[in-house]
């Protein structure tokens, strides 16, 4: 028999975590990881999406009310014409939105600044009251709903303007209504 007990055999375990630490060697120094782009969150476009749609109804809401607004109630038995705003700026982005009443099947033409109206077809040329400027709507009939409406671009120069409804008759016209207009510098 031996004179010294034997040493237990070497637990594999930690024999592979000695021979691990002894091989181990640093690491060179990594660059830090970039931070992902943060983009539109999960509630974030859902906000987005929404004011845009609020932003949109505003324009739209707004846009139908300016077009409509000063307008005149149809009326088959009154010959009218209104402008939607008494003063406007010359040359201005501002559009002078007209509404006109008649019988359905009345042909006629709205004009700014004109004391006659002639016509070439459908086209019609305002004959200016003062100044060298006027302007005319094209030749309109008038439908069932006896309600006819547009909008002029104000090329005049500052000062006072009539807006007449000329009626169209054949080769006639006739002024038959008329309200004024400012145009502001």
């Amino acid at each position: 028999m031996p004179d010294k007990p034997s040493a237990p055999p070497p637990d594999p375990y930690e024999y592979g975590f000695e021979v691990a630490q002894r091989q181990r060697q640093p690491l060179p120094e990594l660059p830090e990881d970039p931070k992902p782009p943060r983009g539109l969150g999960r509630d974030t476009w859902k906000w987005t999406a929404g004011g845009l749609l609020v932003l949109s109804a505003v324009v739209l809401t707004r846009g139908v009310q300016a077009s409509r607004a000063g307008s005149l109630d149809p009326n088959c038995a009154r010959t009218q014409v209104k402008v939607a705003s008494h003063s406007v700026v010359s040359r201005g982005g501002q559009l002078l939105h007209w509404s006109a009443t008649a019988a359905p099947g009345v042909r006629y033409v709205v004009a700014v600044n004109a004391r006659s109206v002639t016509l070439d077809g459908k086209v019609a040329t305002a004959v200016p009251a003062s100044g060298a400027a006027g302007q005319a709507s094209r030749l309109e009939t008038m439908g069932h709903g006896c309600l006819g409406r547009g909008v002029f671009g104000v090329l005049l120069p500052p000062g006072t303007y009539p807006v007449t409804f000329f009626r169209v008759d054949g080769a006639e016209v006739a002024p038959v209504v008329s309200t004024t207009v400012k145009v502001t510098p």
